[in-house]
């Protein structure tokens, strides 16, 4: 496959495919990594991303960094704080909480 001439369609499809293909042989690892990433959540999210691209002239990547924080439900949500001396710890807000909230929250947690 050339993927530099591909559009990003395209390019989704074939990893898709390729996806579905490793299925077949029965991986279970395969398998599971498909549940997810061929779900129907994560497959609209591409698509909303994939029409965002048509629209953007730009070819700047940004990948947001969604990592440190993870929605639970509509009334909250785990933001993981990584500290510049190495601690690492989650805290969970309401999901419209202050930057106010968030900081009284981390210095009770570090005993600050």
């Amino acid at each position: 496959m050339d993927f530099d001439t591909q559009s990003p369609d395209s390019i989704h499809s074939s990893l898709c495919s390729y996806i579905v293909e490793q299925t077949k042989n029965g991986n279970k690892a395969w398998n599971q990594y498909a549940n997810i990433f061929l779900s129907k959540y994560i497959q609209d999210d591409i698509e909303l991303k994939l029409n965002e691209l048509k629209s953007d002239t730009s070819t700047a990547l940004v990948i947001p960094n969604n990592n440190k924080r993870q929605r639970l439900n509509n009334d909250s949500i785990t933001i993981t704080i990584f500290c510049m001396d190495g601690v690492t710890f989650p805290i969970e807000l309401e999901f419209k909480s202050t930057v106010s909230t968030l900081k009284t929250k981390i210095s009770s947690t570090r005993n600050i």
